[in-house]
């Protein structure tokens, strides 16, 4: 089964093969085109895991202060993708928006396996510095892996509902919920067979510094120890937290989708009943002149007797088909709004 870019790649190549026996001053235009829509999302889907990628390794060098340990959760993240990528291929399913929104979704969680390992890791290391790597390695991974068996299951099943959905919806959270699963277990192999291993070859210093209480850390749980000591406060916040959370979400919009700019309007019409094709030919021809003089129309196409799916209406009924500009400074809404002020000045209603 071909993808839709892959069909639309067919029927491009067949287009262009059309055009080459056209008879002269005869062009064929493609008038309404979604591929730019679906490729431009896969792209920005895309650079957004790189961007969110990047922020991740800053932010783990930050808190670890140490090179060596993010660097190695930072190979852990390819490889953790790589294999993913593998079990999609083997699974049938697609690189699309909700398959690529599943793997950027993951990312923390991978990072967070991978983190969780270290500070297991540097943790036996500091109470454990008389003994060698391998068996400090070991030593973690058997102390950590029930618990971490149990969360990985537990994120994991979370999926499982989401497979069993019907309809539109299920046809969107099928494909991520099987991503995040895909990637999740794919985290939790990396996690358990190549960190070790990873860790074992770059990841050591040869620093065996024992931390000691001080009076800093101290400081940092006097709010613990404040909240503890005056339980009506912290009732108060939670009771506060809650209310406030019911009020917000009974006062949230809801929709099945939000508001896409695709950059194309489809803009219906009809004239009088009784109107001739010539008159209503006429008064069409008015409002492409509008459509050609507004900055932000890139191209239109009008079906008249013809609607969407080529259902055959009456010759005062169509519709036009209108593509923005890419590089548009206004958003499609305010265009339609534009459209409809200047159309309805100069069409009776």
């Amino acid at each position: 089964m071909h993808t839709a870019n892959a069909t639309y790649s067919h029927v491009k190549a067949k287009a262009d093969e059309v055009r080459k026996i056209l008879p002269p001053g005869i062009e064929l235009k493609p008038y309404y085109d979604q591929s730019a829509f679906v490729g431009d999302s896969i792209k920005s889907v895309s650079k957004t895991i790189y961007e969110g990628l990047l922020l991740a390794i800053l932010v783990m060098i930050i808190f670890l202060r140490s090179w060596r340990a993010s660097l190695v959760v930072l190979l852990t993240i390819p490889v953790t993708i790589a294999f993913s990528i593998l079990l999609l291929y083997a699974f049938g399913l697609t690189i699309n928006i909700m398959s690529l929104g599943g793997i950027a979704a993951a990312i923390g969680l991978i990072i967070d396996d991978a983190i969780v390992i270290i500070e297991q890791i540097y943790r036996t290391h500091e109470e454990h510095p008389e003994r060698d790597n391998y068996s400090i390695v070991k030593q973690a991974i058997k102390d950590l892996f029930p618990a971490m068996i149990g969360s990985s299951l537990s994120t994991i099943v979370i999926f499982i509902p989401f497979r069993m959905m019907s309809g539109l919806a299920g046809s969107f959270f099928k494909e991520l919920s099987d991503t995040m699963q895909i990637v999740l277990v794919c985290s939790f192999l990396v996690t358990w067979f190549v960190l070790p291993v990873l860790h074992l070859a770059i990841g050591f210093q040869h620093t065996k510094k024992v931390h000691k209480p001080s009076v800093k850390d101290g400081n940092k749980l006097r709010w613990l120890t404040w909240f503890f000591n005056k339980p009506v406060f912290a009732i108060a916040f939670v009771l506060i937290l809650a209310g406030g959370a019911y009020f917000a979400a009974d006062k949230l919009e809801t929709g099945f989708l939000p508001d896409l700019d695709e950059g194309t309007i489809v803009l219906d019409y009809y004239s009088p009943s009784g109107t001739s094709l010539e008159e209503t030919d006429r008064m069409l021809r008015e409002v492409e002149q509008i459509l050609t003089h507004h900055p932000e129309v890139e191209t239109y196409s009008r079906r008249t007797g013809m609607g969407m799916g080529f259902k055959t209406r009456s010759q005062n009924y169509g519709d036009y088909s209108i593509q923005l500009k890419k590089s548009r400074t206004q958003k499609t809404v305010d265009v339609i709004d534009d459209l409809r002020k200047n159309i309805e000045a100069t069409q009776p209603s």
